[in-house]
């Protein structure tokens, strides 16, 4: 029997699947807080459990999709919590962001809780909600060799999964492919909003892209976003911020300088307390488009005034026969200037 305890998106997508591949004896128990979400699952078949514990009851394997390690003690704890529902060997599965060393502290701590009866396996399930729906997920497994293989059956029905080691790993390893999806997704709307702003047409522009050695899954996902403007959540961009934030303190642990890890962290932190953080991974681009000017920043911070209009005209030979540039005259403001022009 398999639980799913989670809310958002993802913990309605991972249990969608599992209801759609599972194997004709098995039961999907669901419980989480989004009292819409948990009614839709009903449903589409899946069982309402009364709490965390009601569903460990009713679970051999259950999967945690929270948004992070609080929620998670906060679920586990308690008389209705998940620890107290506990009577029989079940595998909690870890699929959500948390810092290795707290994933290892689990592994620990609910089996002495238990009676041994429960066990920890790390596995972030990490992907678009398109990759959870075709079961085409990659997850990097932490656990022992013995727990990987009872829970493999489990797994697959969500996609592809490798074993990298003990609890923990898994997160590591997780963190480590969210470094590049993080700054890929960052280049990506850095990339759109300078090639628009020249005049370039940007479909035809990302299509020459694809044909090029920058292919990836995320240029091909994020095309059509990107061209539209249209951000609909497939993978939330504030998602991201838990796994640089998980990169970043092993990173202290390991010493190891992560100067790119650092900076995608604060931009996605500056992201995160947007109104954005929910919106697709491809919002990078509405967030780049409503950044000012670095310089701008730079004199606030040193606290100098913006000069008047400080503007420069571009040679001749500059503006001519380029595609997508106006003709005639055309003077461009510094940025403290455009800053200041900006109507408040």
């Amino acid at each position: 029997m398999l639980g799913v305890l989670g809310t958002g998106m993802r913990a309605s997508a991972v249990a969608r699947r599992l209801l759609e591949t599972r194997p004709p004896a098995a039961n999907i128990t669901f419980f989480g807080r989004d009292i819409e979400r948990m009614a839709e699952l009903e449903l589409a078949g899946a069982r309402r459990a009364a709490s965390p514990a009601d569903l460990a009851a009713r679970s051999e394997v259950v999967l945690i999709v929270l948004s992070g390690l609080d929620e998670i003690d906060e679920e586990m704890r308690g008389p209705s919590g998940l620890q107290a529902g506990v009577h029989s060997p079940t595998t909690v599965v870890i699929g959500s962001a948390m810092p290795p060393e707290a994933a290892r502290d689990l592994a620990r701590r609910l089996p002495e809780s238990t009676a041994g009866l429960l066990r920890v396996v790390d596995a972030p399930l990490t992907g678009r909600l398109e990759s959870i729906a075709t079961g085409s997920l990659s997850i990097m497994v932490g656990s022992s060799s013995g727990a990987y293989l009872d829970l493999r059956p489990v797994l697959d029905l969500l996609g592809h999964s490798t074993r990298v080691g003990g609890v923990g790993a898994g997160q590591v390893a997780a963190a480590c492919g969210q470094i590049v999806v993080a700054a890929t997704s960052m280049a990506l709307g850095e990339a759109a909003v300078l090639a628009e702003r020249y005049g370039l047409d940007l479909d035809q522009v990302i299509t020459s892209w694809r044909n090029g050695e920058i292919n990836s899954d995320l240029l091909e996902s994020g095309q059509d976003r990107l061209v539209a403007h249209r951000h609909d959540p497939s993978l939330p961009a504030g998602e991201a911020l838990a796994w640089l934030q998980v990169a970043e303190l092993e990173a202290a642990r390991t010493t190891t300088r992560t100067d790119l890890v650092r900076s995608l962290r604060e931009l996605y932190q500056d992201l995160a307390n947007s109104d954005l953080g929910d919106a697709d991974l491809s919002v990078t681009q509405s967030f780049v488009e409503q950044r000012p000017p670095l310089g701008v920043w730079r004199q606030a911070a040193q606290g100098e005034t913006p000069d008047e209009r400080d503007s420069v005209e571009e040679p001749e030979d500059v503006r001519v026969a380029e595609p997508g540039r106006r003709a005639g005259v055309r003077h461009v403001a510094t940025p403290a200037a455009r800053f200041s022009a900006v109507p408040t």
